[in-house]
């Protein structure tokens, strides 16, 4: 009888380990099957939240596109413009183009906005603008003593004059700068 119960004692004892097998390996199954799960959940977080910064730059670009070509900032463009041409007083020009391109440099900067398309919608126009408005902008840091206005605009076209000059894009001319300005005041 004591081996029976000596038989018994070992069978549960092997009966238990078994049981213990069984649940580490069904334990370490749903482990791998929950990262699996959450591995996934995190690739499709990130795929949609990739999405959803393209949206938004898209649809910022599409916002400064809107905001370039309307006719507000068409105005504003043709005032600035003939202000460059005849040398006006520097009270006399308003900030708004500058102002238009120092945003979208920030924007830039921040991630919210693709430069390759940036550039390829504006960057014909900024560069220009910058150089014809260079030494307003000069004259304005010295006057107001503060040598970061419009570093952003400075920035953007900097980063614009290089995608120029790897597309063998040269700088305007001043003729070519006289041309613009021309062509910016004649907006209709």
């Amino acid at each position: 009888m004591e081996d029976y119960l000596v038989w018994g004692t070992w069978a549960l004892v092997v009966v238990a380990l078994a049981l213990v097998g069984v649940t580490f390996w069904m334990a370490r199954d749903q482990s791998r099957n929950l990262k699996a799960q959450t591995d996934s959940q995190n690739e499709n977080f990130h795929h949609q939240m990739e999405a959803l910064h393209s949206d938004l730059r898209l649809r910022l670009q599409l916002t400064f596109m809107d905001r370039f070509d309307n006719d507000r900032m068409k105005a504003h463009r043709k005032a600035l413009a003939e202000h460059l041409l005849t040398h006006v007083a520097p009270d006399q020009i308003q900030e708004r183009v500058m102002d238009f391109f120092e945003d979208m440099g920030l924007f830039l900067r921040r991630g919210y906005l693709d430069e390759e398309l940036l550039w390829s919608t504006f960057g014909f126009y900024a560069v220009r603008w910058w150089a014809a408005s260079r030494d307003y902008i000069s004259e304005e840091q010295r006057r107001k003593n503060d040598t970061t206005l419009f570093t952003e605009f400075k920035n953007l076209v900097e980063r614009f004059r290089k995608r120029d000059a790897e597309e063998d894009l040269e700088e305007p001319t001043p003729q070519d700068l006289t041309d613009f300005l021309k062509d910016e005041r004649d907006l209709t």
